[in-house]
């Protein structure tokens, strides 16, 4: 592969590095549910599930990969709108050097003849 990462690396890369070998068919299906449909599992109806199913053995037809049966509680795909946000804040100090750098900036671009519209 030329500039980019293999098939492998790209679905490990969805499963915070795990493994392929340790990646089983009911975590891909938890992450096939969160990428296609924008759901938890417990939400899919039939149809969405059937299609999910087909989904899992067409990939690893394709790919000729064999993931086996079941769902490793440890394994967790990456679903951004499903997984718990750790939001931290900053100091005050941080903020006001932001601003600071930001009004240095701006006059030093106006001493340079920019101007802003």
């Amino acid at each position: 592969i030329v500039g980019g990462r293999s098939k492998e690396e790209w679905l490990e890369g969805w499963f915070l590095g795990t493994p392929l070998a340790e990646i089983r068919r009911g975590n891909l299906f938890s992450f096939f549910s969160w990428a296609f449909f924008s759901k938890q599992e417990s939400e899919l109806d039939s149809d969405e599930r059937l299609e999910l199913a087909e989904m899992v053995v067409e990939l690893m037809r394709r790919f000729d990969w064999h993931f086996s049966e079941g769902t490793d509680s440890e394994v967790r795909p990456i679903r951004i709108n499903f997984d718990q946000l750790d939001a931290w804040l900053h100091p005050l100090f941080y903020h006001l050097g932001i601003q600071m750098l930001h009004s240095a900036t701006r006059h030093t671009l106006r001493l340079f003849g920019f101007s802003s519209h």
